[in-house]
């Protein structure tokens, strides 16, 4: 069920312009495309892929924080 609720809620921030998403409170990561399309590896079952986006959202969250 949460699953679900997150795609739901994934795919209205995906829709909605970054003025719009910025005052209704949603603050988009740096890494926000890159694991959007590390999930769409994964649903592809791209494991390669998968492992390289996985690096680069592991090594651009390590110098965010």
């Amino acid at each position: 069920m949460k699953a679900t609720a997150d795609r739901l809620y994934r795919r209205i921030c995906e829709g909605l312009t970054a003025e719009v998403a910025e005052a209704l409170g949603h603050r988009a990561s740096g890494t926000e495309d890159l694991e959007r399309q590390l999930r769409d590896a994964i649903s592809v079952k791209d494991w390669d892929r998968g492992r390289r986006l996985s690096s680069q959202v592991a090594k651009q969250n390590r110098h965010a924080g």
